[in-house]
């Protein structure tokens, strides 16, 4: 379908101003949120800086930001494959910037994924494993609930066992990080950590536990019997 020169100018002034749904909705009736997408791409129309990207040639383009003009391979792309106004430098900067602003919204959003997270991998341990876990060296009776009075009770994971896939993060990170789905629930089982107790956890070595443990038993022995 082609464009009139006055649905052009509507593009133009809406385009990265307000939702594509509200262009379609108030604007251009007739128009799909593809095609609208696709003449914003082929105008080379910036949905994010709302500004016309300013090709001064085939390979040059002068950075609506710092106004200074460089190459195109100095511009980043947006999602649906239109160059930014903004240069890499100049983008870059703006991004930190929107962080910062909004660095209070992000660790908001962060602390609830996270106690989500932890509410649903809580439940499944209590279901797979047991509702009053124990240390499997000294057979403590331990918590899946860290206590900030007694951490020691508190279930500590063994990310250095034995498992057929590895965990190269602490697995607190990694439950952070993870939804409880059927998905991640397969990948920690094949993880096979420990359970074990604070106490325990810091008396074995992270690396050549066997021989560790030998040299800790020959020493226990001693060369003319028992020690302990």
């Amino acid at each position: 379908m082609r464009w009139t020169q006055e649905e052009v100018n509507i593009l133009k002034d809406t385009y990265g101003k307000i939702p594509i749904e509200e262009i379609v909705k108030k604007h251009l009736f007739n128009k799909t949120k593809q095609q609208i997408s696709n003449k914003a791409c082929s105008l080379r129309i910036s949905s994010k800086y709302h500004y016309v990207v300013e090709w001064l040639d085939e390979n040059h383009i002068r950075c609506s930001c710092c106004k200074e003009i460089k190459d195109k391979i100095c511009f980043n792309k947006h999602k649906s494959k239109s160059i930014k106004s903004f240069c890499k430098v100049c983008d870059n900067i703006d991004r930190r910037e929107q962080y910062t602003q909004n660095l209070g919204k992000h660790q908001s959003n962060d602390k609830k994924r996270y106690l989500d997270n932890r509410k649903e991998w809580l439940i499944f341990f209590e279901n797979h494993y047991s509702k009053t876990p124990q240390c499997e060296i000294c057979c403590k009776t331990l918590s899946w609930q860290s206590n900030k009075y007694n951490n020691n009770s508190s279930v500590c994971w063994d990310h250095f066992s034995e498992g057929s896939l590895k965990l190269k993060i602490l697995p607190s990170l990694w439950l952070a990080h993870h939804k409880c789905n059927d998905k991640n629930i397969n990948q920690w089982i094949l993880f096979n950590l420990g359970i074990l107790c604070s106490a325990c956890n810091c008396g074995l070595p992270t690396l050549n536990r066997l021989e560790w443990l030998k040299k800790a038993l020959e020493y226990s022995e001693g060369k003319n019997g028992i020690r302990l």
